[in-house]
């Protein structure tokens, strides 16, 4: 957790951020409720909680700032925030059928997805000039002008992390530990490039079976008791069974892993004690030591999310994405939304929240849609976390991916 050196000036900077804001909301920056007798302005969410990978975290906190923005920021020109939920699973079919629901909709005029099967929705909604916030799980997803990606992705938080190894740790040697699944492996291949361009030993990711109930043989067989870090890129269900596996194995060698890890049931248990946890977000950072940015972030999931809401795991992103998604509509003004306007409105988003990593747009070429090029680095200390600092995500090392 980022330690506050100067309170009153981070008490200055959150003040400012929230007044910029607020200014976007009406030409006369006016804050307040919403009117809710006016039309709706509509966004499209496609909420991945069904079969393995349930992200419902980012829609609840999708909620919670839509919520606060009605409540505080006067919705847009005083219409009401308003967001249309439509649930897939992990797999491509209900991501498209959720695009298509959308793209059908002229009253919708920008879309999120916590979908991994963003590049499939994608196929919907550029054709249909839609604007498309998502999680990058290809580098596609950031090739193209309609999609917008306000996370750092799979290949991000896989570069991300072997560059801080190598980088800030001093590490030449690394083992990677990764969830027996497409989407993961991918990223987990993708860490193995990273690192051997880094001029780290690495050898092939050791894959952990989702079904898996204990991890001594995963852990035995990836070779981490011999290497410098270890890095695991799993489902939140196994962070602290493979952490346990460490503990049983007696290896005391540092372990990077991702934000799904950073789930409250995982890092309650103690066991990650010590792990560094990379992701866009430092909104599940202990509040007791928390920058004054933080702490506002955390007030608005406590004040206006679900008894259901929580600060960890992809919540950062949903609320981050949703608003941005706001600065966007009100930047173009209920009177001029269009699919074509939001769509430009989005091309220029530079937001910089103090607990997410900054967003800006467009991206470095040839990736015009990667507006998030950092990490937030936590610690985990005990049972809470501590925001350790920000490491970049070096975009060039993707185009030999391509």
């Amino acid at each position: 957790m980022k330690r506050v050196k100067n309170r009153t000036h981070s008490v200055v900077v959150a003040l400012a951020v929230l007044a910029l804001i607020a200014v976007s909301c009406g030409d006369d920056g006016d804050t307040g409720s919403t009117d809710l007798d006016l039309e709706p302005v509509r966004v499209g969410f496609d909420s991945q909680e069904e079969e393995l990978f349930s992200i419902i975290e980012a829609r609840r906190a999708a909620e919670a700032a839509v919520a606060y923005i009605n409540a505080e920021l006067g919705g847009v020109d005083g219409h009401p925030l308003e967001l249309e939920v439509c649930t897939s699973g992990d797999g491509p079919e209900g991501a498209v059928a959720c695009a298509q629901q959308f793209a059908n909709d002229d009253s919708i005029h920008v879309m999120m997805t916590s979908s991994f099967s963003s590049n499939e929705a994608a196929e919907v909604t550029v054709a249909a000039g839609l604007p498309l916030l998502a999680l990058a799980n290809l580098p596609d997803d950031w090739q193209r002008d309609t999609e917008w990606i306000f996370d750092p992705g799979f290949l991000g938080i896989a570069q991300g992390p072997v560059d801080y190894a190598a980088d800030s740790l001093g590490a030449e040697s690394i083992a990677i530990i990764c969830l027996d699944d497409p989407f993961f492996l991918e990223a987990c291949d993708a860490a193995m490039i990273f690192a051997q361009e880094a001029g780290m030993e690495v050898q092939a990711p050791t894959p952990a079976g989702f079904e898996q109930a204990d991890f001594v043989g995963v852990v035995t067989a990836s070779g981490a008791a011999d290497v410098d870090v270890v890095f695991t890129v799993i489902d939140g269900s196994q962070c602290a069974p493979i952490a346990d596996a460490f503990t049983a194995l007696s290896v005391t060698t540092t372990v990077l892993t991702v934000d799904t890890c950073a789930l409250e049931d995982s890092v309650s248990t103690g066991a990650l004690d010590g792990w560094l946890v990379f992701g866009a977000s430092a909104l599940p950072a202990d509040p007791s030591g928390a920058s004054a940015e933080i702490l506002e972030g955390q007030r608005i999931i406590d004040t206006y999310g679900s008894d259901e809401a929580e600060l960890y795991g992809l919540a950062g992103w949903g609320m981050a994405s949703t608003l941005a998604v706001h600065e966007a509509l009100a930047d173009v003004g209920y009177d001029n939304l269009s699919r074509e306007a939001v769509n430009q409105a989005l091309s220029r988003s530079d937001i910089s929240l103090g607990w997410y990593a900054d967003i800006s747009c467009p991206g470095p070429d040839p990736f015009p849609g990667a507006c998030v090029s950092s990490l937030v680095v936590l610690e985990v200390d005990g049972t809470s976390m501590r925001q350790e600092g920000v490491t970049p995500v070096d975009f060039s090392a993707f185009e030999p991916l391509l």
